[in-house]
């Protein structure tokens, strides 16, 4: 199964790429998630991992999740399922003057 990660600004350099294809294993009877969504991308981008999440490894306070349109709330809706060819993107937002 295959997932479309949309990423912008400053995020696209953590992975060299605009658009990250990201595999998720599918276990017999599991629907895949959002979150299993994230735990591959911090797998395969530890660079992104690494701005993703915090020390304790929550989500970064200014890091947004849309799917669908969407904006998702994490963590409570980490376990939202995901399709095959569905579609995330990623941003945050910086402040300062």
């Amino acid at each position: 199964m295959s997932v479309k990660v949309r990423l912008t600004g400053d995020l696209r350099r953590f992975a060299d790429a605009e658009v990250v294809e990201i595999d998720v294993v599918e276990l017999e009877g599991a629907v895949p998630t959002v979150g299993a969504v994230f735990a591959q991308i911090a797998k395969r981008y530890p660079r992104l991992g690494d701005q993703l999440f915090d020390e304790k490894g929550r989500l970064h306070y200014a890091v947004t999740v849309v799917k669908d349109g969407r904006r998702l709330s994490w963590p409570q809706e980490r376990d939202e399922a995901i399709e095959d060819g569905g579609e995330l993107l990623l941003t945050r937002f910086h402040s300062g003057g």
